[in-house]
């Protein structure tokens, strides 16, 4: 199971870790999220949770989909898929594919998919016909017509109201339909600030992912899947509205995508781009490096000021990617790894549409300092605030900005931190996994929201027996397996 929950403050800053780890726990039937694993390091295999596409469009067939991960060496095998209906039972051979991985991090992310019928009641893997199926709850694909999707990178240690809140403003603005946020852990205030706009439909709250790991293994799969999890993330928010969006954008929460050349908001905006080109599967957007002005005592916050006084440099990052969803079959942080037969990636020119990287936090006391200048940029800020202002009014937000930090502690760190992890790789030190897990948390006695994961165990005595695609090797290994609850 894995559930969101509140921390408070403490007196003794250092009585307590920030983040509560894993714990051994009794099955439940509420969120099942499989880990079969063996003795070898290479053949533990995460599974999320699956997802049910009843009357698909991308697939031949109703179909489950199941974002996973395992070591990149890994042997893709099949698992037998076991669906009921009306008690009727159907068992179908299951196909395992990778999506993603880099050549820095031990583990990979990869695809199951499982064809069933329609209208299935319960549903479960297996390794071997007289095997017992596990039972695994599912989720169905979304079905609710939305325009643009924003799949967002976790929150850890997040404390960054400000930003946060400039990103869900301009988006709610520019008509994005839907902001999926990932929480592993976050400060209460902005959590609550999450859920103003989660109450509104714009933003979707849900847990981060989070491996299980015991000292059986040979090291935590947590810190060996980049940037914690992020792309089982990115691909589980994929195929979740792979039908149901126009366009799924993968970002960070201080990413904030520029709509141009059209007059009709975001959704108009990335027509006219794709338009441009029948085989773009995705298009990769430059990011430009940004300063943001923002008061940090929320009292003083302005977002005229913030919106109005942007530095936006001409320093272009790493882009970030937008796509059509049934274009692709795998996301990663700068672009999709793998793509449907016939479309690839392309790459947008300054003047069609671009990412504001808003990376860099300039906080003042009450008044904005000299630099913060007022400069011309793409936003239409004044409709922007007016759309806050009334906003602000109506859901008594004023409530809310008195329980936001007025210092940022955790920020500071993990800056610090990824800049040492940025040197790391100059250095072209390619030994270390690029992951939070390597960033020291400072214990402090702040209210926070924490995302808490417990397993239990089942162990599955019969062995696996199949062909590998890629090598025509047979190969027979026994299974157990851990069931997040």
């Amino acid at each position: 199971m894995t559930t969101i929950q509140r921390t408070r403050a403490e007196k003794d800053p250092v009585s307590r870790p920030p983040l509560k780890r894993h714990a051994l726990d009794k099955p439940s039937k509420k969120d099942p999220n499989p880990f079969i694993t063996s003795k070898l390091r290479n053949d533990h295999l995460f599974i999320t949770t699956p997802i049910y596409y009843e009357d698909p469009k991308s697939f031949h067939r109703p179909t489950i989909a199941v974002v996973a991960a395992a070591d990149k060496a890994f042997s893709p095998r099949s698992l037998l898929c076991t669906a009921y209906r009306n008690g009727h039972k159907r068992v179908t051979l299951g196909s395992i594919q990778k999506i993603t991985f880099t050549p820095y991090c031990k583990w990979a992310t990869y695809l199951v998919l499982c064809p069933v019928q329609s209208k299935i009641e319960t549903f479960g893997i297996s390794t071997t016909h007289s095997e017992e199926p596990l039972t695994l709850n599912f989720i169905r694909a979304d079905s609710l017509r939305r325009s643009v999707v924003v799949c967002m990178s976790r929150m850890f240690l997040y404390e960054n109201w400000q930003i946060l809140l400039t990103t869900l403003e301009i988006y709610r603005y520019y008509g994005v339909d839907l902001l999926v946020a990932y929480i592993d852990s976050i400060v209460a205030g902005a959590y609550e600030l999450l859920q103003v706009y989660a109450k509104e439909g714009l933003v979707m709250i849900e847990p981060s992912v989070k491996i299980y790991h015991n000292e059986d293994m040979a090291f935590n799969p947590n810190d060996e899947s980049e940037w914690g999890n992020q792309m089982i993330v990115y691909n589980h928010c994929l195929y979740r509205f792979r039908e149901s969006a126009e366009f799924v954008v993968f970002a960070d929460w201080d990413d904030v995508l520029v709509p141009r050349g059209s007059d009709g908001g975001m959704v108009d905006s990335l027509r006219t781009l794709f338009d441009a080109n029948s085989r773009a599967g995705a298009f990769q957007l430059h990011r430009m490096s940004t300063t943001v002005f923002a008061a940090a005592d929320p009292k003083h916050f302005d977002l005229t000021t913030t919106l109005t006084t942007m530095h936006v440099s001409e320093f272009f990052g790493p882009g970030k990617v937008v796509a059509i969803p049934s274009r692709i079959k795998g996301a990663w942080v700068h672009k999709p790894s793998v793509y449907e037969y016939g479309y690839q990636l392309a790459y947008a020119r300054t003047h069609q549409s671009w990412f504001y990287h808003l990376r860099i936090l300039s906080t003042y006391k009450e008044k904005p300092p000299k630099d913060a200048k007022i400069r011309p940029n793409e936003l239409n800020s004044s409709e922007i605030v007016k759309s806050f202002n009334e906003f602000y009014k109506s859901k008594n937000i004023d409530q809310i900005f008195t329980k936001l930090p007025t210092s940022q502690t955790y920020l500071i760190e993990m800056e610090k931190c990824y800049k040492e992890i940025a040197h790391i790789f100059n250095l072209n030190s390619h030994g270390h996994c690029p992951n939070q897990a390597f960033c020291p948390v400072p214990q402090l006695p702040i209210d926070c929201i924490n995302v808490s994961h417990e397993f239990a165990e089942r162990r599955m005595a019969n062995t696996i027996r199949g062909i590998s695609n890629w090598t025509g090797l047979g190969f027979t290994m026994t299974l157990r397996v851990l069931v997040a609850v």
